[in-house]
C-alpha cells in the first residue's frame, strides 16, 4: 500500500493502470485547453470572432471527457481489483459499452481474435492504446487548427494570445504523449540515420553528468563501437529515460554505471550485430512483481501520477519501432541494471571472429 493508504500501481493489474493512468493525463491536459478556451469567451463576453470554432474547441474537449468517463466507468463498475483473466473481456466490454461516435471511431479496427484469455495483458493492451491513440490525435490536432487560426487572425490581445498559446503547448504535450504510447516517442523518422562513437559519447555525456547532487556516475565505452542504425534523438530519448529513472530510484544519492559495447545476438538467420548498452544504478531496487510491470503503459511506483510521461513504456516501445530491444534485472535494495540492445549498422560491423570479445574498453572514464 502506498503512502497514506494510497494504492500504488503495483498493487493495481495492468488494465486499471493502463486506464487510470490514460484518464489522469488526458483529463488533466485537456482541463487546461477547457480553462483557456473559458477565459478566453468570458473576457469578450461570448462575443468572441471565432465564436464558432472556440465552441468547437469545447465540444471537442467534451468528446475526450465522455471517452475517458466511459473507460473510468469499467474500473469502478468492477471494482478496484480485477482478476487477470477477465481483462481481455473487459476489453471487448469497453468497445460495446458506448453508443457515442467518439468510441466507436476509437474502436473501429478492433481485431476480435484477440479475446483468447491466455493472450498477455501487454499485447492487449498495445490494441487498446492504438485505438484510442488514433481518435486522440485527431481531437488534437483539430483543436491546434482551430488555435492557429485565431492567432493568426492578429485580432487578439496580449493576454489573449497567451491563453491561445498555452492551448498549443497543451496540444503539443498530448501529442507527444501519444507518441510516446505508440513507440515513436521523438516524432521522427529514422531511416538511413546512424550514431557513431563520437556522436554517441557526446549524447551520453550530456545525458548523465547533469550535476545532480548526490549523483556520481561513470561511462565506459567500447573504443570499436559499431555505429548505431538509429538517430540520434532516439538515441538521447532512451538514455535520458533511463537516467531519470536511475535519479527517481536513489533519493539519497547514489551512482550510476552506463557502459556501451559490442555484443552479438542469434537471430534466426545467425549472428546479429548489436550495440549492448549497460545501465546500472545503487538505488532501491525493486521487487519481481514490480520488475515484470515496469515497462506496462502508465505504470509508476509512486501513489500519485506527477510525471508527465509514459517513462520506460515510451523507452520499450522505441527500442521495438527501430529493432532493438530492453530487458531488466533488480533486486531490493542491491539496485537495478537496465540492458539495452540497439542494432548496429551493417556498414561497421566488425569480423565476427575478432570482435566477439565483451571486454569493455574505456575510452572515457568521467566521475
Amino acid at each position: 500500500m502506498g503512502q497514506a493508504g494510497k494504492v500504488t500501481d503495483a498493487e493495481r493489474n495492468p488494465l486499471e493502470t493502463f486506464i487510470g493512468g490514460f484518464a489522469h493525463h488526458f483529463n488533466n491536459l485537456f482541463m487546461t485547453i477547457q480553462c483557456n478556451v473559458s477565459l478566453i469567451m468570458s473576457a469578450r463576453r461570448g462575443e468572441h470572432r471565432h465564436q464558432r470554432r472556440l465552441n468547437r474547441i469545447e465540444k471537442l474537449v467534451l468528446s475526450e471527457s465522455m471517452l475517458t468517463n466511459d473507460l473510468l466507468g469499467i474500473v469502478i463498475e468492477k471494482g478496484c481489483h480485477i482478476d487477470q483473466k477477465l481483462q481481455v473481456h473487459l476489453l471487448d466490454e469497453i468497445v460495446a459499452i458506448s453508443d457515442t461516435l467518439i468510441m466507436r471511431q476509437a474502436f473501429c479496427n478492433w481485431d476480435d481474435t484477440h479475446s483468447s484469455p491466455t493472450e498477455l495483458p501487454r499485447t492487449a493492451l498495445k490494441r487498446l492504446a492504438s485505438g484510442l491513440t488514433g481518435i486522440l490525435h485527431q481531437l488534437l490536432s483539430e483543436i491546434r487548427e482551430h488555435t492557429t487560426f485565431v492567432i493568426a487572425d492578429n485580432s487578439a490581445d496580449v493576454v489573449e494570445n497567451v491563453r491561445l498559446h498555452k492551448i498549443l503547448e497543451a496540444v503539443a504535450r498530448g501529442h507527444k504523449l501519444l507518441r510516446e504510447l505508440t513507440g515513436n516517442a521523438t516524432g521522427g523518422k529514422t531511416a538511413g540515420e546512424r550514431v557513431d562513437l563520437k556522436a554517441m559519447t557526446e549524447i551520453a555525456i550530456d545525458t548523465c553528468f547533469q550535476g545532480r547532487e548526490g549523483i556520481r556516475c561513470h561511462l565506459d565505452i567500447d573504443a570499436d563501437m559499431s555505429d548505431v542504425k538509429t538517430g540520434s534523438p532516439q538515441v538521447a530519448a532512451i538514455l535520458r529515460k533511463l537516467y531519470d529513472n536511475a535519479v527517481a530510484a536513489m533519493p539519497r544519492g547514489g551512482e550510476i554505471f552506463v557502459t556501451i559495447a559490442n555484443h552479438w545476438l542469434m537471430s534466426k538467420t545467425g549472428p546479429a550485430s548489436h550495440v549492448r548498452l549497460t545501465f546500472r544504478d545503487t538505488g532501491e531496487g525493486m521487487t519481481p512483481e514490480v520488475a515484470a510491470r515496469v515497462f506496462d503503459p502508465f505504470f509508476t511506483r509512486k501513489a500519485s501520477r506527477e510525471a508527465k510521461g509514459l517513462g520506460l513504456t515510451a523507452v520499450d516501445g522505441l527500442l521495438q519501432s527501430i529493432g532493438g530491444r530492453i530487458s531488466v534485472d533488480s533486486t531490493p535494495g542491491r539496485g537495478t541494471v537496465f540492458t539495452v540492445d540497439l542494432p548496429a549498422s551493417k556498414s561497421t560491423v566488425m569480423n565476427w571472429s575478432s570482435s566477439y570479445s565483451e571486454a569493455v574498453v574505456p575510452i572515457k572514464r568521467l566521475a
